[in-house]
């Protein structure tokens, strides 16, 4: 009875290695698999991440402390007018308000400003940054997203523009000064042209005085 109580023991002990043994290879297979399901699912997010990156129309960028481009998107680079291979730039006409907003609250919210393209062109664009700190609270570099609202600032400009000619002729003002001022509008609007503004009577075109056309007749 005695050895039929010890070989019951170690069968008992047998099967519960037995098991234990089960249960560690299906440990180990599930953290295999644990492991290659969190692989592939990052692996997904990083593509998706890429994907935006690249195809998102507004610019996104990274830059060091010193301001140095780290990382920029391809519609950041088209926006500064930079090649896929090149180093883009940012320059501000004025830093002031991007650096203080950064030093005061570590971000900067829809902030408009100008930018210098690299051919040397001014854009408008409204931008949003943040410092990204370490543990320590030190900054290790800025990133932000960047919107060209420089159609947008042109087409607010002509309309108030528009507003301004049409007060000038409600309060009777000269003809000549709304045409000069109607010209002057034209040429902000597409910037690079000159527009001038004459008169046609008797089959003849009369300049308006201190308009271009004028200038040239005048040589």
């Amino acid at each position: 009875m005695a050895v039929q109580s010890r070989n019951l023991s170690i069968d008992q002990h047998s099967d519960a290695s037995a098991l234990i043994d089960q249960l560690q290879a299906l440990q180990a297979a599930f953290q295999t698999s644990e492991k290659k399901v969190y692989q592939q699912a990052l692996e997904a997010s990083e593509r998706r991440y890429r994907d935006l990156f690249d195809n998102v129309l507004t610019g996104v960028y990274r830059t060091s402390r010193d301001g140095v481009v780290l990382l920029a998107n391809p519609a950041l680079q088209r926006m500064l007018g930079y090649g896929g291979g090149e180093q883009a730039a940012i320059t501000r006409t004025d830093s002031t308000p991007y650096e203080a907003a950064l030093f005061t609250t570590g971000a900067v919210r829809a902030l408009e400003n100008v930018w210098v393209r690299k051919d040397g062109r001014q854009i408008t664009v409204r931008e949003t940054a943040r410092a990204v700190k370490d543990d320590s609270g030190a900054t290790v570099f800025y990133e932000g997203i960047v919107e060209d609202i420089t159609a947008e600032k042109r087409t607010e400009m002509f309309d108030r523009g528009c507003r301004g000619i049409l007060e000038m002729v409600a309060r009777n003002e000269p003809l000549n000064d709304i045409l000069t001022q109607l010209a002057l509008l034209l040429e902000a609007h597409v910037p690079g042209r000159i527009c001038s503004v004459a008169l046609c009577f008797g089959g003849r075109l009369y300049p308006i005085p201190n308009s271009p056309m004028t200038a040239q007749s005048e040589q």
